[in-house]
Formats: C-alpha cells, sequence, structure tokens
C-alpha cells in the first residue's frame, strides 16, 4: 500500500466523518440571535478586560464632571426612557415571534450541508489528485 493509497483512504474517511456529522445535526430550536448570553466571558471578553483603561478624554471628563439633569431637560430624559420601553417590548415581540417557528426537519438545510460536504470531497479529491500527479516521474526530451 503506497502513500497514494493511504491518503486516498484519509480523504474518503473525512468525507465520511464530515456528511456523518451533518447528518446528525439538530434543528435549532431557538435563534441564535434571541438566545440568552452565556455567563462565561468567550476570549474577546477576556482580552477586553485585560487591556488597560484608556483615559478619558476632554468630553468624556466634562460629561463626568456634569450631572445628567444640567445637560438634559426632564422632558428629554423622560423621552428617552419611553423610547427605550418601546424598543424593548418591540424586541419581546419580535423574540416570541421568532421563538415559536416550528423545529421540524428542514430539506433546504439538509442539502446546503449536503451540497457543502460533497464540495470538501471534490476539493480534496482535486488535492489529491495533484499530489498524484506531481509524483509522476517526468521525462525531459
Amino acid at each position: 500500500m503506497n502513500l497514494r493509497h493511504i491518503l486516498l483512504l484519509a480523504v474518503f474517511g473525512l468525507a465520511l466523518v464530515a456528511l456523518a456529522g451533518q447528518a446528525s445535526a439538530r434543528p435549532l430550536t431557538k435563534s441564535p440571535i434571541v438566545s440568552q448570553p452565556s455567563t462565561t466571558p468567550d476570549l474577546v471578553e477576556r482580552w477586553v478586560l485585560r487591556q488597560p483603561a484608556a483615559a478619558p478624554d476632554l468630553v468624556e471628563r466634562f460629561v463626568q464632571r456634569q450631572p445628567a439633569s444640567t445637560y438634559y431637560t426632564a422632558a428629554a430624559l423622560r423621552a428617552s426612557g419611553l423610547r427605550l420601553q418601546a424598543m424593548a417590548r418591540m424586541y419581546e415581540r419580535q423574540s416570541a415571534s421568532v421563538s415559536s417557528n416550528s423545529g421540524s426537519f428542514d430539506a433546504r438545510d439538509a442539502l446546503i450541508g449536503a451540497a457543502g460536504g460533497v464540495g470538501i470531497v471534490i476539493c480534496a479529491a482535486g488535492l489529491l489528485f495533484a499530489a498524484a500527479r506531481s509524483r509522476r516521474p517526468q521525462l525531459s526530451v
């Protein structure tokens, strides 16, 4: 058994694993956008926490010295609060309508996954073919 046979077996094995992984995927029951945030910080959040705090610029220092009541009127604060509450209600309605979708099998998602698997197999076969052609002895004339 030469190297080409071993590579061919490896490509078919990887293709089988990729197709089996796609076939066993469960349908989404919740929208990834609406799902609850994780309590553990991800890599980016940990990096941001490790960075030293930047010195505040001139505007930030001015705003920190002034209470909100000096640059917002009571009516503006009330309007901002009402706007934020309306936005929260809208997002609650959107999340309720998104999460009520059925969790049944979707043939379009399956076809997309199968096409991706076939694409991976074709790319791997092309790489194998190119590697096999480059190792053949060339006759110089």
